[in-house]
């Protein structure tokens, strides 16, 4: 394993793993109303892609949205949305063309 990728499990996986539990109860994580705004000013019928979704639940009811994230818990935790696909997948070897 390289020394960027023990980095990144170390520092980054094992801590959204970890925060994948408390991302819903903890009110200090919940400082999203600008991307509220931005959500909810994009046209009816708008495909977003979500990069690092999490439990992706800033989703506009508007869009088609298509989440990623390379953190397993996360992608565990999110609600079945019927216009949100969600992948596994790291954002730097996306799986479109």
């Amino acid at each position: 394993m390289s020394t960027i990728t023990s980095f990144e499990e170390s520092y980054v996986h094992q801590v959204y793993s970890r925060l994948a539990t408390y991302a819903s109860s903890n009110p200090c994580l919940q400082v999203w109303p600008n991307v509220k705004k931005f959500l909810d000013s994009l046209n009816p019928g708008s495909v977003l892609l979500d990069i690092g979704c999490g439990r992706a639940q800033h989703i506009s009811k508007n869009c088609v949205t298509i989440g990623i994230d390379t953190c397993p818990d996360m992608i565990l935790k999110v609600e079945k949305h019927n216009q949100m696909e969600i992948l596994l997948a790291n954002a730097l070897n996306l799986p479109f063309k």
